[in-house]
């Protein structure tokens, strides 16, 4: 009896375990993978940016001083030209400034005239033959230093005079008032720190994108493009490409590329600067370039691209690849890199997927 009660015992202990094993066991991750297909000898790339003017037709404007605003003369939307007063900052130390100059220069000045008579005496007195050529001499070494005195003051004067007028903000150039950062009463550094306000030109208008180095290089300047804005999705816009980077930023690896937007006709569009949209340009396409579809593509953690491929017998396993993004192109992205034309990506679950977890593919790879 004991005997069958130990086997009885042992029986259950052996269910147990393999019953927890089987709930242990991760069931598969239903997903949807499509084949990767490979790129056409040319294409069409979007480069993301925004609506801006060109650089030398829009300023941030900062005050040179430091001190509280006293005034601010525009309002956003206003217009204005080179030269218009924008705000004024009071800083009481700079009137001073010019105020002990202007008292400094009336005692050289005194000092200059006195010095002038002095030597003029003694040239009197040198020809009656009543003075000493040395107190000529002298004369004329005070007259000197008095006039030296007199031009280092009104040098320091005219500073004086440059550093006030500062405390005027001046536009830089024609535009409108975009953005207005500050209002009288508040306080200034004197640095870009704290701007008053943007100007920008409305008349000439742009799309810059910081473009990655695999892109950049295959974009020329006056290449004729399709721009469209985020905003109003069924619009396309003309332009062409104005300006490619020379060189990329080292710590980003982008470039810059922008391009002229064609004014649209009156009333169809509304363009502001700050709008996102995509430059859309033909390319000669890359050999051994393959597209799949962007939500294929994730980040890894270590902040590199990746896909997971639908590997294994049947591609019921996980298996994540590291890839090199190229161009981008609406709802798909050129691979230079890491996979093959007839391959399958995971593009439904991608995120949280590891290596090697088995998949239930939902549906057929799409032609």
């Amino acid at each position: 009896m004991k005997r069958l009660l130990l086997a009885a015992l042992i029986a259950c202990s052996c269910t147990r375990e393999g019953g927890e094993e089987e709930e242990g066991e991760a069931p598969p991750v239903p997903v949807t993978c499509d084949a990767v297909r490979g790129a056409d000898g040319s294409g069409t790339i979007a480069l993301r940016g925004v609506v801006s003017a060109p650089p030398d037709r829009d300023a941030v404007v900062s005050p040179a001083v430091a001190g509280r605003l006293s005034e601010v003369k525009v309002r956003e939307k206003d217009k204005v030209k080179a030269g218009d007063l924008l705000a004024s900052v009071d800083d009481p130390s700079l009137g001073a400034a010019v105020g002990e100059q202007d008292a400094a220069r009336a005692g050289a000045a005194a000092a200059l005239k006195s010095a002038d008579t002095s030597l003029a005496r003694a040239r009197r007195l040198l020809a009656k033959g009543i003075a000493a050529q040395k107190e000529v001499e002298e004369a004329e070494a005070r007259r000197a230093a008095a006039a030296a005195e007199l031009r280092a003051i009104d040098a320091r004067r005219s500073g004086a005079v440059r550093q006030a007028g500062r405390a005027h903000v001046k536009a830089p150039i024609d535009g409108v008032v975009v953005r207005l950062y500050r209002h009288a009463g508040e306080l200034v550094d004197g640095t870009p720190a704290t701007p008053i306000a943007e100007i920008a030109d409305p008349s000439r208008l742009e799309l810059k994108a910081d473009v990655a180095a695999s892109d950049l290089v295959r974009v020329a300047e006056g290449t004729p493009v399709t721009i469209r804005l985020d905003a109003v999705p069924g619009e396309k816009l003309a332009g062409a490409v104005v300006f490619v980077s020379p060189a990329i930023d080292p710590a980003t690896s982008l470039g810059v590329v922008r391009a002229s937007i064609q004014p649209p006709p009156e009333g169809a569009v509304h363009l502001v600067f700050g709008l996102s949209g995509a430059i859309e340009l033909p390319v000669a396409g890359r050999p051994g370039a393959v597209m799949v579809p962007a939500v294929a593509v994730r980040r890894s953690p270590e902040g590199t691209e990746e896909v997971v491929v639908c590997g294994g017998e049947g591609g019921q396993v996980a298996s994540v690849r590291p890839v090199t993004v190229g161009g981008h192109a609406g709802e798909v992205v050129e691979i230079t890199s890491g996979l093959k034309a007839g391959e399958r990506v995971v593009t439904e679950h991608v995120l949280g997927l590891e290596d090697g977890a088995r998949l239930q593919v939902k549906a057929p790879a799409r032609p």
